[in-house]
């Protein structure tokens, strides 16, 4: 959009209950930033009133075409509605896969949501296109009505749900994924008879992937670690999580203990540590609750050595790479022009030692230049400019 353009919508006051979407601009989307099109969409949802009076209003040079031509129908506005809705899930999903506080176990348990939400989404608007249908009736007048929007709705329904379930596939090319969620105290392979039992198609996976992790175990764990393995020296405790939100995803992620059934289980000889933690029940968590399975099986890494190195081998691997690409860029920070010529282990060391203990205290360092060039809290550039001390 032209400056002009951007200043008279700026200057566009609703005021009123509508006063919080005042001076708020458009959003631009792009194809490189995650979510985008939901939050573009989101945007223009909420200044939507602007927007309309933007067009009605807005007289554009003689060289620029009216804006009138450009102006959405009320249809158009329902069908960014739905997609907006539909949008939301995959922007949940995503927050709720983000930071250091998740492990591969959400990887897979948000996939299998995903799934499920794409498929309501898929029949939603299947449904609506059969209404719009028959509501049309046979002498057709416009050449794009609601029974053409609803279907494409559906058909991009199902285009994200062959996406998801490619990737949702993939899960069976590696233990790991299940692995994760069965060695994780609050879950275990409670979780899939929770979700999957009421599905006639996934109730037969349950068997097969309670018989990969345990083939994981025998074939990579038992008995190979116990003795020599080296001992971790810290443990991380995660940063405290958001906000409570996104209660959809999270409720499909937790096991429901009103579910559990102690039968579920085949009784098996308690003579490994495998065996006797997933017959054992798992811990409860109430709604409000969090649980950290990385510190639980660093705990226990002296008693259960195996178990534990195959626990955290798994538990260790990130859902999305959003936390690998910032410390690219702290590393990027650490290398100035007065440490150019750091060695990789140092620099390796350095990244691993801000990832332990965050960045350093405000004032940690008397010189405020090397705070910094440390990302020290709070430095800006200039604290200790003339007029502090006077």
């Amino acid at each position: 959009a032209s400056p002009q353009r951007r200043q008279f919508f700026r200057s566009i006051q609703i005021s009123g209950d509508l006063a919080a979407f005042d001076g708020l601009e458009l959003v631009q989307s792009q194809s490189t930033h995650w979510n985008s099109y939901f939050l573009s969409i989101g945007r223009a949802l909420n200044v939507k009133e602007r927007i309309q009076l933007f067009c009605d209003q807005y007289e554009p040079p003689q060289s620029d075409r009216d804006v009138l031509d450009q102006r959405l129908s009320p249809r158009q506005w329902d069908e960014l509605g739905h997609l907006h809705d539909q949008l939301e899930t995959f922007y949940e999903a995503t927050v709720m896969n983000e930071g250091r506080q998740w492990t591969l176990a959400d990887h897979f348990q948000s996939l299998d949501w995903l799934m499920d939400e794409i498929h309501l989404a898929r029949r939603k608007f299947e449904q609506l296109a059969e209404d719009a249908l028959r509501k049309r009736g046979p002498n057709r007048q416009d050449k794009h009505d609601e029974f053409d929007d609803y279907n494409w709705l559906a058909a991009a329904a199902e285009v994200a749900w062959q996406k998801c379930e490619k990737y949702y596939n993939k899960a069976d090319e590696s233990p790991a994924y299940y692995a994760a969620i069965s060695l994780n105290p609050s879950l275990k392979n409670q979780w899939y008879y929770q979700v999957w039992n009421g599905s006639d198609d996934k109730r037969a996976w349950i068997q097969a992937v309670v018989g990969a992790v345990k083939e994981l175990w025998v074939d990579e764990y038992k008995g190979k670690f116990a003795h020599g393995a080296p001992v971790p020296t810290h443990v991380f405790k995660s940063p405290e999580p958001k906000e409570k939100s996104f209660t959809s995803v999270r409720n499909h992620k937790r096991l429901k203990l009103r579910h559990f059934d102690p039968h579920s289980s085949p009784e098996l000889p308690l003579t490994d540590h495998y065996n006797e933690f997933i017959t054992t029940d798992v811990i409860g968590l109430n709604d409000d609750e969090e649980f950290d399975p990385i510190q639980y099986w660093n705990e226990r890494y002296h008693s259960q050595t195996d178990l534990a190195r195959m626990a955290l081998d798994v538990l260790a691997l990130p859902p999305m790479s959003d936390e690998c690409e910032r410390l690219f860029s702290s590393a990027k920070l650490l290398l100035t022009d007065h440490r150019s010529r750091l060695r990789m282990d140092v620099i390796e060391a350095s990244e691993c030692l801000r990832a332990w203990y965050g960045r350093p205290e405000q004032k940690a360092f008397e010189d405020s230049a090397i705070g910094l060039m440390e990302g020290e809290a709070g430095s800006t550039v200039g604290a200790d400019g003339p007029g502090e001390g006077e």
